[in-house]
């Protein structure tokens, strides 16, 4: 099942730029971050972002993943 708070970290490691400023923002350690991106990674079974030592970018699937979920978070905080 996929839990929206890791979807939510994905959007805000995408927002920022990168892992450990999304970590340090939520209190969660560079590794806690690591593992819930590969917990999405795997529930969606590809690779979201490419990431080096000193960059992130989007794949392909990690793009349409953030557009779609921009829309389906911002959707709930309405209701």
């Amino acid at each position: 099942m996929m839990d929206l708070d890791n979807l939510a970290l994905f959007l805000r490691i995408v927002e920022r730029r990168g892992l450990a400023v999304a970590g340090r923002e939520l209190g969660l350690s560079p590794a806690s971050v690591s593992e819930k991106l590969a917990g999405l990674e795997a529930y969606y079974g590809a690779t979201l972002l490419t990431r080096t030592t000193r960059a992130i970018s989007l794949t392909d699937e990690g793009r349409v993943l953030a557009e779609g979920a921009r829309r389906f978070l911002s959707y709930r905080r309405i209701i």
